[in-house]
């Protein structure tokens, strides 16, 4: 079983209570950079509850998630589930507007964006 593994950045977006994101995974056939938008946070700050958006690298959309920032500390832990289930658990560490972060998928064994 590959476990999938990744990174990715989140930005403030343009719209009130919007992160932009860039990502990667171990799950790539070749390496790349997807894009994501998450919708529905708080003004201003990562802690929140997102519904987020993943874009493959030549711009199909991958799955929609339920992304949770929770703070912790000085850094952010973050779970993204799907259909109520847990898919990929992660730790962010806030770089100025951006959020700096690693993921990986807790041992289910399924690939995907995040």
């Amino acid at each position: 079983m590959t476990m999938t593994h990744g990174v990715g950045i989140y930005r403030f977006g343009d719209a009130p209570g919007t992160l932009d994101a860039t990502w990667s995974a171990s799950s790539m056939s070749s390496p790349a950079v997807g894009t994501g938008r998450a919708t529905g946070g708080p003004e201003g700050r990562f802690a929140g509850a997102y519904k987020i958006t993943y874009f493959e690298p030549d711009g199909r959309a991958s799955e929609t998630y339920d992304l949770d920032i929770i703070p912790n500390g000085d850094v952010y832990t973050l779970t993204w589930t799907l259909n109520g289930a847990l898919r990929y658990t992660g730790v962010g560490m806030p770089d100025g507007d951006a959020l700096v972060l690693c993921y990986v998928d807790p041992g289910n064994g399924e690939s995907g964006g995040g």
